[in-house]
C-alpha cells in the first residue's frame, strides 16, 4: 500500500488506494466494494468531525480536561482600571519544569502625568522573582530629577508562603486551572467539579463563529466561589505545589458567583479567551505544548530592597 498515504489528503488517499487494490486480481465487485467502503469510511470520518465532535457539552468538559493535562501554554493578560493598564505575557510550563516567565507593561496617568514601568518576572512554586528592566514618565518635574538605574535589571527574590499569593500560583490557578495531571488525577477533579456544581453553564445558549479558520464556542459560566477554591487546592495537592494550604474554602460559602465568557477551539479543545463580566480584563491563551526552558537568575537581592528603593526614589520628586 502506497506509503505516503498518512500524508495523503482524504481524496488523494481513495485515488491511491484504489490504484493499490487494482494490483490484485481481484474480481471488479470486489474491488468496488473495497473503494466504495473507504469512501464511505472517509465520510463518516467527516462527518463526526463536523457534527459529532463538537458538542457543546463535549467541548466544554473535554477542554477542561485537556487543561488538566497541559504541559505548557502561553496567556496574555490585559486590564485597566481607575486610569492604569496593565498589559502581561505569561509563558507557564509545566511537569519537567514548574515555572512561569512573564513580562508586564503597567501604564499610569496620560499625556504629562503619564508614568510606564516595564518589569519581568520568574515564578515557581517556592519563590518569586522580579526585575524592573524599564521605568519612564512624563512628569516634567519628575523626569528632569528621577533617577531609576539604580534600580533597573536587578533581580529581587522572595520565598513564597501557603496561602497563595506566589505568582506561580495567580498563573495557573486561572477560571479554568492549568495543570498537568495523571489520568486518574484528572478524572478525579473533572468528577468533583461536576458534582460540586462548580462551574454553571446554559449549553443551549452557547455562541459559534469562526476565528482565523476555527470553530470557536463561547460559553457564559457561572462560578461558585467556594467549590472553586476547593478544585484549586485539590490540584495543589496532586501536583505537590503547597500553594494553597492555608487557603480556607469555608471563607467563601455564600459568596456571589463569579460570571465569566470562556472561548473555546471546538475541534482543538483548548481554552482561546476569557473576559470577566464586569470587568475590564481579558485573557487569551496560545502556543500550547511549547515549554522554552526557563533560566533561573543566580545573583539576586531581596525583593523587598528593591520595591524599597523605588518607593524612595518616587518620593524624593
Amino acid at each position: 500500500m502506497p506509503q505516503n498515504t498518512p500524508h495523503s489528503s482524504a481524496k488523494n488517499w481513495a485515488r491511491d488506494y484504489q490504484n493499490w487494490v487494482e494490483q490484485f486480481d481481484y474480481p471488479w465487485f470486489i474491488q468496488a466494494a473495497w473503494a466504495t467502503g473507504v469512501v464511505l469510511l472517509l465520510l463518516a470520518g467527516w462527518l463526526w468531525w463536523s457534527y459529532g465532535s463538537v458538542k457543546s457539552y463535549d467541548v466544554f468538559w473535554g477542554t477542561i480536561n485537556n487543561s488538566l493535562a497541559t504541559n505548557a501554554v502561553s496567556k496574555q493578560v490585559s486590564s485597566s482600571s481607575g486610569g492604569t493598564t496593565i498589559a502581561l505575557s505569561q509563558q507557564i510550563s509545566l511537569g519537567g519544569q514548574n515555572a512561569v516567565t512573564s513580562r508586564s507593561v503597567i501604564t499610569q496617568g496620560q499625556g504629562d502625568q503619564q508614568t510606564v514601568v516595564k518589569t519581568e518576572s520568574i515564578a515557581t512554586p517556592t519563590t518569586n522573582y522580579s526585575r524592573y528592566t524599564n521605568i519612564t514618565t512624563r512628569q516634567s518635574k519628575a523626569a528632569a530629577v528621577l533617577n531609576f538605574k539604580p534600580i533597573l535589571n536587578i533581580w529581587g527574590k522572595e520565598a513564597v508562603n501557603a496561602s497563595g499569593n506566589g505568582s506561580f500560583a495567580q498563573a495557573i490557578f486561572d477560571i479554568i486551572p492549568i495543570a498537568d495531571l495523571q489520568p486518574a488525577q484528572r478524572q478525579a477533579v473533572v468528577a468533583s467539579m461536576k458534582t460540586g456544581n462548580v462551574y454553571t453553564v446554559d449549553y443551549s445558549a452557547v455562541k459559534k463563529h469562526h476565528q482565523n479558520g476555527h470553530l470557536i464556542y463561547d460559553y457564559t459560566l457561572a462560578i461558585a466561589p467556594d467549590g472553586y477554591v476547593n478544585i484549586l487546592k485539590q490540584i495543589d495537592n496532586d501536583m505537590n505545589l503547597n500553594q494553597l494550604t492555608n487557603l480556607d474554602a469555608s471563607q467563601y460559602q455564600g459568596a456571589v458567583a463569579v460570571k465569566v465568557t470562556v472561548s473555546i477551539d471546538a475541534h482543538a479543545r483548548q481554552l482561546v479567551g476569557l473576559s470577566f463580566d464586569g470587568s475590564n480584563q481579558t485573557e487569551s491563551f496560545s502556543n500550547y505544548g511549547y515549554a522554552p526552558t526557563i533560566q533561573i537568575p543566580a545573583k539576586t537581592v531581596p525583593l523587598s530592597q528593591l520595591q524599597n528603593q523605588l518607593a524612595a526614589t518616587l518620593g524624593s520628586k
